[in-house]
């Protein structure tokens, strides 16, 4: 099972605020390398943030932490992506 971070369009300056309250999902944070893992994730879509210019911002991270007796078909990942989000429209 592996884990994931996601955070839905948010204002800009409530960005950071968002990455740090967001739950993470499936892989348990207790297992070994998790916290090194999320953290890490969570590092880099505050500082990816810093390069979108639109008002609202939205980002998702996720991966997998190798733990110990996984065989050769398991494996290792962290991907993070930011969005910028258009404002929405009212009519």
């Amino acid at each position: 099972m592996s884990w994931s971070i996601s955070i839905p369009a948010t204002p800009r300056d409530d960005f950071e605020a968002a990455v740090d309250a967001a739950e993470v999902v499936g892989q348990s944070v207790e297992l070994p390398g998790m916290t090194e893992a999320t953290d890490s994730a969570r590092a880099a879509l505050k500082a990816l943030a810093h390069h979108v210019q639109r008002s609202r911002i939205a980002g998702t991270a996720g991966g997998h932490v190798l733990q110990e007796g996984e065989g050769p078909t398991y494996y290792e990942a962290c991907n993070v992506s930011v969005v910028g989000v258009a404002e929405e429209q009212t009519s």
